[in-house]
């Protein structure tokens, strides 16, 4: 055409998209945007579980413990006699399985069955004794994974990344054929969310993999719940940082304890019960921890919903919250005050910039917190709204300053009336 070559244009899709339904694919690649910003944190460090980082040089010290943990498995089998019926049983379940299994990952696997049903089998077979192992106290002393603190945490972490899945349903069926014949074993494995509350998920059957089941914790549950009734407002795609919120009066508050991650509220108060019309804003944000691998499961769930929830992403939108209210070292500070953040990064500064990194080639076209933008961003636009919490902070911060307001304001009235006074007299 005209001399010119068509340009080439590199597009992230997957090369058997259309020989698959895409909708069966619940374990996806990180897109290449997203990887190239912090490649190292979707990538395991230590362990692949699943296909996509099968055979991998850097990870092939792992694979005999998987192995040893697979054969240990095996030996917990109560009755010798029928183990080999077992092990068998198991393996012709994942064999007849394959084609299923193989269907819920996106994109090609280079991996032929007979490889394939092995790969799955023993990953699965790791991650069960692994946590049967976490809940015998005994063995978790002698175990050398769980009783180094580095070492477990790290495999740990690796084990929620996107990329580093098994289908949920593997590990609960596996289990289910296992469970006759083995001592008491929790499934799921509730030592993954160390601060979750079991109880409170009761319906598992929707969980596609580890990943997806942090993401479930983490839903802004009472906001779902609610049928998200603002989701429509349009996105202003700004919001004032919380210092400035809290200059022109917002309230910060910390959800009570048990509030899902996601689980924020606003509301307006009355300032003083006995003057009406004069209202103060109240913001309530549930507490979040900030570890060394709080950044890493973050960006993993919120590239799992870039993935499978593109419409839901309730993790992104808050991400996105705690970007706009966190702009500088002084606003992590803020919150930290209020109890809103636990900061165990070393200083405020590395904390803001995690955040303000954290949206990088995350497309922002509505959010599901964009009522609370507008209405946190009119009140600070109220010129009233900040005055009123300047003369609140100057002059009644505290007992001392109010006290010493009050007086003052006694002595000029005081003063006032004594000089009018004085002068009608004369």
């Amino acid at each position: 055409m005209d001399g010119f070559d068509d340009p080439v244009v590199i597009i992230d899709i997957p090369e058997d998209l259309e020989f698959k339904q895409w909708s069966k694919c619940w374990i996806h690649r990180v897109p290449r945007n997203l990887r190239k910003v912090k490649e190292d944190l979707y990538t395991p460090q230590l362990i692949s579980i699943g296909p996509f980082h099968h055979g991998k040089k850097e990870l092939k010290a792992m694979d005999f413990y998987k192995e040893k943990y697979r054969d240990e498995l095996f030996k917990r089998i109560d009755e010798p006699s029928k183990r080999a019926e077992i092990v068998n049983r198991i393996t012709k379940f994942i064999e007849n399985g394959s084609k299923e299994i193989r269907s819920r990952y996106a994109g090609t696997i280079d991996l032929d069955d007979e490889l394939f049903v092995k790969m799955i089998l023993r990953d699965a077979c790791f991650i069960i004794e692994l946590f049967q192992r976490k809940d015998c106290k005994a063995e978790s002393g002698m175990d050398y994974i769980l009783s180094t603190p580095w070492l477990w945490k790290a495999v740990k972490v690796d084990l929620l990344l996107l990329e580093n899945q098994l289908p949920f349903s593997v590990l609960q069926q596996l289990y289910e054929l296992l469970k006759p014949f083995l001592p008491a074993v929790k499934v799921p494995p509730n030592h993954i969310l160390t601060e979750s509350d079991w109880k409170k998920f009761a319906d598992l059957k929707e969980v596609k993999h580890l990943t997806n089941l942090l993401r479930e914790f983490w839903l802004p549950k009472e906001f779902i719940k609610d049928k998200s009734p603002h989701q429509d407002v349009a996105d202003r795609r700004y919001l004032y940082s919380a210092t400035k919120l809290d200059k022109a009066g917002v309230t910060f508050k910390r959800a009570r304890k048990g509030k899902s991650l996601t689980d924020v509220k606003i509301s307006r108060k009355p300032v003083l019960k006995f003057i009406p019309g004069i209202n103060c804003m109240q913001l309530k944000l549930p507490q979040l921890k900030l570890e060394n691998d709080t950044e890493c499961l973050l960006r993993n769930v919120m590239a799992l919903e870039q993935c499978l929830y593109p419409k839901e992403d309730y993790i992104c939108g808050y991400i996105a919250l705690m970007d706009q209210l966190i702009n500088t070292g002084e606003d992590v500070e803020f919150l930290v005050e209020r109890k809103i953040l636990i900061n165990l990064l070393g200083s405020s500064k590395e904390a803001a910039r995690l955040f303000n990194g954290l949206c990088s080639q995350i497309p922002r076209y509505k959010s599901y917190y964009a009522y609370y933008y507008n209405e946190l961003n009119t009140f600070y636009e109220n010129r009233w709204n900040v005055t009123r919490a300047t003369l609140k902070k100057v002059y009644f911060k505290d007992l001392w300053t109010g006290s010493s307001t009050v007086v003052g304001l006694m002595v000029l009235l005081f003063t006032i009336t004594a000089t009018t006074r004085n002068v009608y007299l004369r």
